[in-house]
């Protein structure tokens, strides 16, 4: 019996024995639901998320890393590409020249003098051929410009006087500066310059220039180009021509100098239609053509009051006006008196026109009031029968036409009795486009209301 009973016991114990369950792959831990059916997050649920949100701040991190990197390599890159700019343009400004530039008033109006200069082919040197002062008030986007002729005689010390031309040749931008600054009184702080090659390449990278050409240029001294009359875009080559031609205009000078201003009126327009970075890269392709002080910001300041400036009437563009002239062996000077200079800078420094804009005189008489004697001055064959001619034709009464005692006039005369004819010989002058003005204090034989004498400077 003991050994029935073992064999029980044994049974007992195995039916007793706890029992291993095998659940379905539904009843896992990683499928348990709430009675809602939202799925309970699991500890395997969270580390995934962790990880996940982990990845995603290494990624954000990589990406700022990789914005900053760039930022700073384009800043570095931008000062860089701007160092080099202002590098290449102010290569040419010397130390002396340097310091005698004044720093822009607490006002931020400055002056600067912009100068073109020729190549100096005939063995002189390099010669001003173009001068210009340029007032900027960014406070009232208002812009000045004024032209100086390059016949201009400056005093240069004691007695002596010399043209702005061939003070450029003989002591650079420098010399210019300080005969204008003392003559004017204008306190220069930029400067700015550039020459035939420079100029022709800086009007290319513009796209041309868009100009109304009054007469057909063809000017063998001006250049071997023909321009054609009428209203076009010219390349650079085209527009050295316009603006050193002189010779096919009965004002001369006075002429070319008014086309000049004309065309740097023109781009001045253009530049003023320009983006900020599409006027940056037309610097770095023109940075080599020129030579300035002016750095990159301030060039681009430039630009800004250009953009936001009223070319109707915020624009003023005029030209030093000589009080008199005269021509040896072939050579124009011209020359202006202090006070009136002085009334000129003036009006300049107001931001104004330096010439007071006045009716012209022809409008203010009545040709057919005045009798007018005409005498060859300088020897030419036919040209006192040429000058009666237009003035007949302008209706002024001719009463004689002869030669003077002396062919030794270089330069053209209108004298007058009084003062009462002086807006009568003015209008003469404007007619003929020469001229300068003389009141005779009986030094002159006429019995007319007025005389002309023609000089050696009259052009057909």
């Amino acid at each position: 019996m003991s050994g029935k009973r073992s064999i029980k016991l044994r049974n007992n114990a195995s039916r007793h024995r706890p029992r291993r369950h095998s659940y379905s792959s539904k009843y896992s831990l990683d499928n348990v639901r709430t009675s809602r059916g939202t799925r309970l997050e699991t500890q395997k649920d969270r580390v995934t998320k962790n990880q996940k949100l982990q990845r995603k701040r290494i990624s954000l991190l990589v990406a700022g890393a990789l914005a900053v990197a760039l930022l700073v390599s384009s800043l570095v890159g931008y000062i860089a590409f701007v160092n080099s700019l202002n590098a290449r343009m102010s290569a040419g400004i010397s130390q002396e020249l340097d310091i005698l530039l004044s720093p822009v008033g607490e006002d931020g109006v400055s002056y600067t003098l912009l100068v073109g200069m020729d190549e100096g082919d005939d063995g002189v040197g390099n010669r001003a051929d173009a001068v210009l002062m340029m007032r900027v008030d960014p406070n009232e986007s208002r812009i000045t410009l004024v032209s100086v002729p390059r016949d201009l005689m400056l005093p240069t010390g004691g007695t002596h006087y010399q043209k702005v031309s061939s003070l450029y040749a003989e002591g650079g931008g420098r010399a210019l500066i300080k005969a204008l600054g003392d003559f004017t009184g204008v306190d220069f702080n930029h400067y700015v310059e550039t020459n035939y090659a420079g100029f022709m390449n800086l009007i290319d990278v513009m796209g041309g220039v868009e100009m109304d050409v009054p007469v057909r240029i063809e000017d063998q001294r001006a250049g071997q180009l023909i321009v054609d009359p009428g209203s076009q875009v010219l390349d650079g080559a085209h527009a050295l021509v316009f603006v050193r031609s002189k010779d096919v205009f009965r004002e001369g000078d006075v002429a070319r100098t008014e086309n000049q201003r004309m065309l740097l009126v023109a781009l001045a327009r253009q530049v003023s239609d320009m983006g900020r970075l599409r006027c940056l890269f037309k610097m770095d392709t023109v940075a080599s053509s020129i030579t300035t002080d002016m750095s990159v910001r301030e060039l681009m300041n430039l630009a800004r009051v250009l953009r936001g400036i009223d070319f109707e009437t915020s624009f003023i563009s005029s030209a030093i006006q000589p009080s008199s002239s005269e021509v040896q062996d072939g050579v124009t000077y011209l020359y202006i008196k202090s006070a009136q200079i002085g009334e000129m800078m003036v009006r300049f420094k107001a931001g104004e026109s330096p010439i007071e804009e006045l009716p012209p005189a022809r409008d203010s008489i009545d040709p057919a009031d005045y009798t007018v004697t005409v005498r060859n001055g300088a020897g030419i064959a036919g040209i006192a029968d040429d000058c009666s001619s237009r003035l007949e034709a302008a209706g002024y009464v001719i009463e004689e036409v002869g030669n003077a005692n002396f062919f030794v006039y270089d330069s053209t005369l209108i004298v007058y009795r009084d003062k009462e004819d002086k807006l009568a010989a003015q209008a003469i002058a404007e007619e003929l486009g020469i001229g300068r003005l003389v009141m005779s204090y009986g030094a002159y034989a006429f019995d007319t209301d007025l005389l002309v004498v023609v000089g050696a400077d009259w052009k057909p």
